[in-house]
């Protein structure tokens, strides 16, 4: 699982459009789940192996934060993956 943007360590504000994708998932339908500072701001039902969620960062305290994205395969398998950023609104 990687999310290619944005990139770790970046400054964000406004809405940021996250990219995430999965390899080696079950086929069929998967559950994204996006996360910023521990709150969901976005999720996703979708059978492919790519989403692009919007994160509005005004619902995020300015300052450091990790981002998250979680998926569930329709086999119950779950991958996750974090990285930092930080919100500068």
């Amino acid at each position: 699982m990687v999310i290619t943007s944005p990139s770790s360590g970046v400054t964000v504000s406004g809405t940021v459009w996250v990219n995430i994708w999965v390899e080696r998932a079950a086929a069929g339908a998967k559950v994204f789940t996006l996360s910023a500072g521990g709150a969901t701001v976005g999720s996703a039902n979708d059978p492919g192996v790519h989403v692009t969620l919007p994160w509005n960062t005004a619902a995020t305290p300015n300052g450091a934060t990790t981002l998250s994205a979680t998926v569930q395969d329709a086999s119950g398998a779950t991958a996750s993956i974090s990285l930092p950023v930080t919100v500068g609104n």
